[in-house]
C-alpha cells in the first residue's frame, strides 16, 4: 500500500482486532507490513494502537504480534 498509507489503513485493522476480541478469538495473529522501509510494522502498530479504544489495547498487546521484516 505504501508507507504513507499505513496511517490510513490502521483504523480498519483496529476495528477488525476489536471484533476478534469481542468474539473471544484468542488465536495468535501476526501482522507484517511488507513495506520497503525500516520499522514499517512498528510504525503501523503505533497507528493501530492509537486507533484502538483503551479497553482493547492490553488485549492486542497480548494476542497480536507486529513483526518488522525486511523486503527485498
Amino acid at each position: 500500500v505504501g508507507p504513507v498509507v499505513l496511517e490510513r489503513i490502521a483504523p480498519a485493522i483496529a476495528k477488525g482486532l476489536v471484533k476478534r476480541k469481542e468474539q473471544g478469538n484468542e488465536s495468535p495473529l501476526n501482522i507484517i507490513a511488507c513495506e520497503n522501509m525500516v520499522r514499517g510494522t512498528t510504525q503501523l502498530k503505533g497507528h493501530v494502537m492509537n486507533a484502538l479504544p483503551e479497553d482493547a489495547k492490553a488485549w492486542v498487546e497480548e494476542h497480536v504480534g507486529f513483526v518488522d521484516s525486511a523486503v527485498d
